[in-house]
């Protein structure tokens, strides 16, 4: 596993349900990757959203297949982070990326916290 710093993936963006039903597409192994990008942007197009790249996905993969990702999952910061969200009128796109400052944010906090201790 590397140490070092990546920037926030194109998919780390993505709504949570969406992920997850790739992450879990990727690990079942059933589908190739061109299968599962193509529905994965089919199901973003739906909702409106900008569609993940091939290199995207395929590095994304790699990242699952080495270890480095665990199945997305609804953190602490997740639910409070739609309370803050609430009322604003946010793009799609926004909406994630703040949710994801928000758990990053919470994540970092926590960590803080216990290496405190």
């Amino acid at each position: 596993m590397s140490n070092r710093k990546r920037r926030i993936s194109s998919i780390n963006k993505l709504p949570l349900a969406q992920v997850q039903w790739a992450f879990d597409r990727v690990v079942e192994e059933r589908l190739d990757q061109s299968e599962i990008v193509a529905e994965l942007n089919a199901r973003l197009k739906a909702l409106k959203l900008k569609p993940v790249s091939a290199s995207a996905f395929c590095r994304w993969v790699e990242r699952i297949r080495d270890g480095e990702i665990a199945r997305p999952r609804i953190i602490d910061g997740d639910r409070r982070g739609d309370d803050l969200l609430e009322g604003l009128d946010l793009t799609p796109e926004t909406h994630a990326a703040f949710k994801v400052f928000l758990n990053l944010f919470a994540r970092d906090v926590r960590s803080s916290k216990e290496g405190a201790a």
